[in-house]
């Protein structure tokens, strides 16, 4: 079972290795691709996850060189970890494009509720979780009931791209609505 998160290593908090070491541990055979938009050694990510017991599960990808590498990478993940407090934006509209469920969790600020915002407008509210014990069952549940995730990935493929999240032209021209209203009232 192919965890994944393409997140800024910047995002990746110590409760987030801590959260993501327990699912390795509890998952036969899983492992969990890790790569990152910016430069960043992952010296210090090592050496956490080596504390942890699981760094040999643990899989290191370097900055794509394109566009499509990075999209075609998303092929070979079963199910993506979001990080926590601060989550994903672009990669988990990424991983949902793709057909990959993002398991997030709920946020306390704006940086923190961007993964709850995409995946609630996305009709996608089962894979938000409530606090770290959630997240981890959440991911848990997906990886031993791999129905249950085959039909997940159907639904965001026949779905997602209907939702508000990726109807670029209603937001195109609710964004376009809002900045005349503005202008309207402060004339």
């Amino acid at each position: 079972f192919t965890l994944g998160s393409f997140n800024n290593y910047l995002k990746i908090s110590g409760d987030t290795i801590i959260a993501w070491s327990e699912i390795l541990k509890k998952i036969n055979n899983s492992k969990l691709i890790l790569k990152s938009s910016v430069s960043y050694s992952e010296i210090h990510f090592k050496k956490l996850f080596e504390n942890e017991g699981v760094l040999d599960r643990v899989v290191f990808k370097n900055k794509s060189s394109n566009l499509e590498e990075h999209i075609n990478l998303y092929k070979d993940i079963d199910l993506c970890l979001d990080t926590f407090p601060y989550t994903g934006v672009t990669t988990t509209c990424e991983a949902l494009w793709m057909n990959i469920p993002v398991i997030s969790m709920e946020g306390f600020n704006f940086n923190s509720r961007c993964g709850e915002s995409i995946l609630i407008n996305s009709n996608l509210k089962d894979l938000v979780a409530k606090n770290k014990d959630d997240y981890i069952s959440k991911v848990l549940s997906f990886a031993n009931d791999l129905d249950k995730l085959e039909k997940t990935r159907k639904f965001i493929f026949d779905e997602v791209l209907k939702t508000n999240t990726f109807n670029t032209k209603k937001f195109a021209s609710n964004f376009w609505k809002s900045i005349l209203d503005t202008y309207s009232n402060h004339k």
